[in-house]
């Protein structure tokens, strides 16, 4: 038989990433530096780790994460001069953040999106990017994130707690 089964509501979250990509492509086009604006989108990823969790945690999950993929950027398009060092590079994002991911828990999309801004930093070289100047862009692109996902602390301070302590009530009323 069909059964349709709740779920959590997603379309807050993919609004919020929509937003932190779109913005900087529209100020990249408006300013007449689309590549800056699509250099600076690798930094709204943050804004996919960290929905769930507290506004004091999360923000400094966001930040760290931020700061992560402005450096993974940089190293990735430093390390594209050697297509054996890129490589390498590449590899130790990949390691690195999938052991500090799984370490610290930080959930879906996990060690991914630092793996695939580094391999995109090794395809900027071949556009003769400044790797600090890319990077900079993309940690731009990273607060402007941090800032829309925060956003919420605004008008619900807690909202995050309250909805973890009503979705354990559900769950016990469920079993019970």
């Amino acid at each position: 038989m069909l059964e349709v089964r709740a779920t959590p509501r997603r379309w807050p979250r993919a609004l919020r990433a929509s937003v932190c990509m779109g913005v900087p492509v529209l100020i990249g086009w408006l300013t007449g530096d689309l590549s800056a604006g699509l250099t600076a989108t690798l930094g709204g990823f943050t804004a996919l780790y960290g929905g769930g969790r507290p506004y004091l945690n999360r923000a400094a999950l966001l930040a760290v994460v931020a700061l992560s993929l402005s450096a993974a950027v940089g190293l990735g398009i430093w390390a594209a001069s050697s297509t054996w060092l890129g490589v390498v590079t590449v590899a130790a994002i990949a390691t690195a953040a999938t052991l500090l991911c799984n370490a610290l828990e930080v959930g879906p999309p996990g060690a991914y999106q630092f793996a695939l801004v580094c391999a995109a930093g090794t395809g900027l070289y071949a556009g003769h990017q400044d790797p600090i100047r890319s990077a900079l862009l993309v940690l731009a692109g990273g607060c402007f994130a941090w800032l829309v996902h925060m956003a919420g602390a605004v008008f619900g301070p807690r909202g995050p707690e309250k909805s973890a302590v009503a979705a354990g009530g559900f769950a016990v009323a469920d079993y019970i």
